[in-house]
């Protein structure tokens, strides 16, 4: 999820993260309600929990429209945007090797997308630079620390 607000908010560290959540009795975080606000006022929200069973869908909210990714976003098959409506065909996988997720196929195009790179002899992902991971890794540390979930 965070990395779609950085996809949406390029190199933008949010100046402010706010985050409340509902622990077990490990410390882990079972419920997460975060809000991320940047310079020019944008924010992104997001709720996700493993107690309940949320839409897993994704909506980006602008000035110029509406853009809809249908559940599950990480491997979505459609896009509602104000041009359209976008299909994405995901690859064959043989039954025989069942994926335990939904739409676990479209990541397919992520690791076809490292071999690319691999060949190419490049270092990154000019979609998802060391830089974005980073930024991404930096969210989430600050969201942890609101939360008070320690993974060490």
């Amino acid at each position: 999820m965070i990395q779609l607000a950085t996809l949406v908010f390029p190199n933008k560290m949010p100046t402010s993260i706010k985050a409340a959540a509902t622990l077990n009795d490990d410390g882990v975080d079972e419920t997460t309600a975060i809000t991320l606000q940047y310079e020019d006022g944008a924010i992104a929200q997001f709720l996700m929990s493993t107690r309940v069973e949320l839409d897993s869908a994704a909506r980006i909210v602008g000035s110029e429209g509406t853009i809809e990714i249908e559940a599950p976003f990480l491997a979505p098959t459609q896009m509602l945007t104000p041009s359209g409506k976008y299909h994405f065909v995901l690859p064959f996988i043989d039954e025989k090797f069942p994926t335990n997720f939904i739409n676990s196929a479209g990541l397919s195009y992520e690791a076809a997308e490292v071999r690319r790179c691999i060949l190419a002899g490049e270092l990154e992902c000019p979609w998802m630079t060391h830089a974005d991971s980073i930024l991404d890794a930096e969210i989430i540390e600050k969201i942890c620390k609101e939360i008070k979930v320690n993974y060490d």
